[in-house]
């Protein structure tokens, strides 16, 4: 069986368009489940935060005393709520702030990231850069956001902001450290498949002050207080923002994604219908070709096993084929209709890479059986 080089190359680029297509189609999903739930959010703002009222505490009676698993009341609907709120960034504890590498900003989030850089050996021996995470480190510290410019009173704590589904948070450092450069190194990492490039670390913040639109549910204690957390488990569906975006261009932002995806999407299958078209036709063409090839093997294998000795069938010379002068016209060539090959000849012509007439050198679509008296 023959090696089809472009068989193979066309169902690679499917299935590289199919692996696009499936990335594009669960962004797509993503980014509208979020544009859904930021629509169902709650636009609230801090200073009105205390119309909520918490859960009230019912009295029990000395029976609900004696009972060992006493029926836990229902939060109301004040208690669990999806709102967007946006206010200033302030820590519960002013004596714990963290502080950057260079000591120049403080926050209440601080990560640092730092990757490997890399140039990486693959399996079909191009180099390609990769990163690889090595180190990082997050802390956070109980903050909470009050109104941008009123002077109320209250605020909103946000609980466990690094697990929020999408967390902005501002880059004070970003360093590039290049691997030192030596013959050795080089060669053990040209042998290895790998070459070091350097080390890059990232340091980000929410630093103190900062406007920050927080998106998630709102719980309301006993007490009075108040935080924004992600959603509990019987509302996974919300995700947990924590943007330095008003609340409209965190919407417009997702908007603009699933526009992108959704053209995007477009693109890729009308690429991929294409590659699917071609692979196809190529197939019936391929199938055609060998119907037709085992067609004309039959016909010019019947006219030699038919075919008459030179001497007991004398002929004039101008039914003599073109190309052997021996042996007579047996095939027709065709669209040009010329009766001028025997049987031998046309094989030959067949094992070449194009097949032309050689009488008038037009391409030879098909042959027949020539009957010529």
């Amino acid at each position: 069986m023959d090696f089809d080089f472009e068989f193979v190359l066309e169902g690679f680029a499917l299935g590289l368009d199919g692996i696009v297509l499936g990335f594009l189609f669960k962004s797509y999903e993503s980014c509208s489940a979020y544009i859904e739930a930021l629509k169902e959010a709650e636009q609230v703002d801090i200073a009105d935060l205390g119309q909520f009222s918490a859960p009230k505490s019912r009295n029990r009676s000395w029976f609900q005393f004696w009972k060992s698993n006493p029926t836990p009341s229902k939060d109301t609907s004040d208690s669990h709520r999806y709102v967007c709120v946006r206010g200033r960034v302030e820590p519960v504890d002013n004596s714990k702030l963290l502080q950057s590498n260079d000591k120049l900003s403080t926050g209440v989030i601080h990560r640092v990231v730092t990757k490997e850089i890399a140039t990486v050996r693959n399996g079909s021996r191009f180099w390609v850069e990769e990163e690889r995470v090595v180190k990082n480190v997050q802390h956070e510290v109980p903050w909470r956001l009050r109104p941008e410019e009123t002077r109320s009173k209250q605020s909103v704590q946000i609980s466990d902001g690094l697990s929020a589904d999408h967390l902005d948070m501002t880059v004070v450092r970003d360093e590039f450290t290049p691997a030192p450069l030596s013959f050795s190194a080089w060669l053990g990492g040209w042998v290895a498949g790998q070459q070091l490039k350097g080390t890059q670390e990232v340091e980000e913040i929410i630093m103190e002050g900062s406007l920050v639109t927080a998106v998630g549910e709102l719980v309301v204690n006993s007490d009075g207080t108040m935080y924004i957390r992600s959603p509990s488990s019987c509302n996974q569906r919300f995700p947990f923002f924590l943007s330095n975006m008003p609340f409209n261009d965190l919407l417009s932002t997702y908007e603009n994604l699933v526009s992108v995806c959704k053209w995007s999407i477009l693109l890729f299958g009308g690429v991929g219908a294409v590659i699917c078209y071609l692979m196809i036709r190529n197939r019936l063409r391929q199938r055609y070709n060998r119907r037709r090839t085992t067609s004309e093997d039959d016909i010019l294998r019947q006219l030699q096993q038919s075919r008459l000795p030179p001497d007991e069938n004398p002929q004039g010379d101008w039914q003599r084929c073109v190309v052997c002068l021996t042996n007579n016209r047996e095939v027709i060539v065709l669209p040009c209709g010329h009766v001028c090959l025997c049987a031998d000849c046309m094989i030959l012509i067949n094992q070449q890479e194009q097949r032309n007439c050689p009488v008038c050198r037009q391409q030879i679509v098909n042959i027949a059986r020539a009957f010529v008296s």
